[in-house]
């Protein structure tokens, strides 16, 4: 298939964060198989479809931060990427280090070096939009020492995301240019979240990052000293024995903390470019309920599914299995391995919180 998407330019690197613990979508992402590599949208996985969009817009010049276990299930796609585009995570510190941790790598192969950072568990749809909004955020990036994020035009209240206000509302003047950020705002509650996406300034914060190496880690130095120090010793990851021992002393002294709480809510330097195309974190069976093929009752399926008197239903269901419902409603029922959720569609960003019970009941066998 040909891609409508134009490089980005030579001094672009596509960043991949695909680490996660698997626990949102339980028990159809676990430990060491993380919601990216679960194949439930036309057999391609989420993972597979990030590296494709990376490559449109960078060619070959992608890094993928991952941690062994989310690497050993990851498709092929991710391996044929080669040991020098894979960063392998020790132990997991969250996105700050990682985000630091290929500054410093993609910074000492090419200091003018332009980084688009983004998720690897997310649904884009609208691909060339998507590419627009990169390029557009590239530039703004190249000519200033700003960080750029996209912030995607909101439809619907979401509780599950988070959202950016910026100082000027989007259209008008700003039609083509990037807004400052007045502040970023976590999970919002429901009426909080119908309030905020009325006004013009708000948007969802889709988590994809642009920026200049350079730049992070000037902002490194200013706020997390110790963490610019320890990253000074990593050697060329060519090197990869020693780069990994190197690593491994870098993540046992760095916090865990989130890039928003450490840098980006400390700097006045970044800006949002809108973006209108397709976007869903695929945060809750909830949310893949609304990517997925319904029939007329309105009623998702993956697998084999027979119901009656069924509606608004998110069905999942492995090769060996059938699930057959009678008399229910906006419920998610998920069959994987052993394991078998059944929820309120409404409350599956509680998953987990089952999680949580499996372990303090030291059911590890069925994580």
């Amino acid at each position: 298939m040909t891609s409508s998407c134009k490089r980005a330019g030579r001094n672009v690197y596509a960043v991949i964060l695909a680490g996660g613990k698997g626990e949102r979508l339980y028990p159809l992402s676990r430990k060491g198989f993380p919601k990216q590599n679960i194949r439930f949208f036309s057999g391609q996985t989420l993972l597979e479809g990030t590296i494709r969009r990376a490559h449109d817009l960078a060619g070959r010049r992608i890094y993928l931060v991952t941690n062994g276990e989310s690497f050993a299930s990851a498709p092929p796609s991710a391996r044929a990427l080669g040991p020098k585009r894979v960063i392998i995570e020790p132990q997991g510190r969250n996105t700050t280090t990682a985000i630091a941790t290929v500054s410093t790598v993609a910074f000492a192969k090419n200091e003018d070096s332009v980084l688009v950072v983004m998720p690897s568990d997310h649904i884009i749809s609208g691909e060339g939009a998507f590419c627009k909004a990169v390029r557009r955020a590239v530039r703004e990036a190249e000519r200033t020492e700003c960080i750029i994020t996209l912030g995607i035009i909101p439809g619907v209240p979401k509780i599950s995301y988070g959202y950016i206000e910026t100082q000027e509302a989007r259209g008008g003047k700003n039609r083509k240019g990037s807004l400052s950020v007045a502040r970023f705002i976590e999970k919002p509650k429901e009426q909080k979240a119908r309030n905020l996406i009325k006004s013009k300034r708000v948007f969802w914060n889709s988590g994809i990052f642009i920026f200049k190496s350079s730049v992070m880690l000037s902002l490194l130095a200013r706020h997390m000293p110790g963490l610019a120090k320890s990253l000074e010793a990593l050697p060329p990851m060519r090197e990869k024995k020693l780069f990994r021992t190197a690593l491994k002393n870098v993540y046992r002294k760095a916090r865990s903390i989130s890039i928003d709480y450490a840098l980006l809510e400390k700097t006045k330097d970044i800006r949002v470019v809108p973006a209108r195309f397709g976007w869903n974190d695929v945060g809750s069976f909830s949310s893949i309920h609304e990517f997925l093929d319904k029939d007329s009752r309105g009623n998702a399926a993956v697998g084999n599914h027979l119901g009656i008197g069924t509606s608004g239903c998110m069905i999942f269901s492995d090769k060996d299995s059938l699930i057959a419902t009678i008399g229910i409603k906006d419920i998610a029922v998920v069959k994987a391995g052993r394991t078998v959720l059944v929820c309120d569609k409404g409350r599956s960003e509680d998953v987990r919180g089952i999680v949580s019970l499996i372990k303090k009941k030291k059911l590890g066998r069925f994580l």
